[in-house]
């Protein structure tokens, strides 16, 4: 009885260790998705910069709130954003680090879990507004590393879903 729980035991912790050594070796995971939307740049701008409107688009989003002093939506702001999960609230810190008007918007965000930046970019489009989106995230530490290579489809479904959102959202409120 005692060599099997020792079996199991050693088991355990050379599994457990392989998958930190794992996690410890990953990068950054990027999610990258490009959307049209049937309205002018300056449109979907004033959209994504409008704080009231963001649950109406943005997945799980439940809250913002400005936590650094100085004009919203400008270099150097910083804002918690709150998102439902299945067990609770998450919460992600963000900064702005760019922003070039009705072209590209850029912070940097990060929680417990992972560190991350997001890049929007707008383009002119025959049939509207090009949106391009990349989100780069790595996790805090090799757990976090190994969990996020895991869910990295989920996360690129979520954004792809947010920003299909977004879509709808603005041809509907600008037909």
């Amino acid at each position: 009885m005692k060599k099997w729980l020792l079996r199991i035991v050693i088991f355990l912790v050379v599994v457990s260790s392989g998958l930190y050594i794992y996690g410890s070796t990953l990068g950054v995971i990027t999610s990258e998705l490009e959307v049209v939307i049937h309205s002018d740049r300056t449109t979907v701008w004033n959209e994504l910069q409008n704080p009231s409107g963001m649950d109406k688009w943005l997945e799980d989003f439940k809250e913002l709130e400005m936590t650094s002093s100085g004009v919203p939506g400008t270099v150097g702001t910083s804002y918690k954003l709150i998102f439902e999960t299945g067990n609770g609230e998450a919460v992600i810190h963000q900064t702005i680090t760019e922003v070039v008007p009705a072209k590209r918007w850029t912070a940097v965000f990060n929680n417990e879990a992972f560190i991350g930046e997001l890049i929007i970019e707008l383009n002119d489009h025959p049939d509207g507004t090009m949106v391009h989106v990349k989100n780069e995230l790595i996790g805090a530490n090799a757990l976090w590393k190994l969990l996020l290579e895991w869910n990295k489809d989920t996360m690129h479904a979520t954004n792809k879903k947010s920003y299909t959102n977004l879509q709808a959202y603005i041809e509907q409120r600008h037909p």
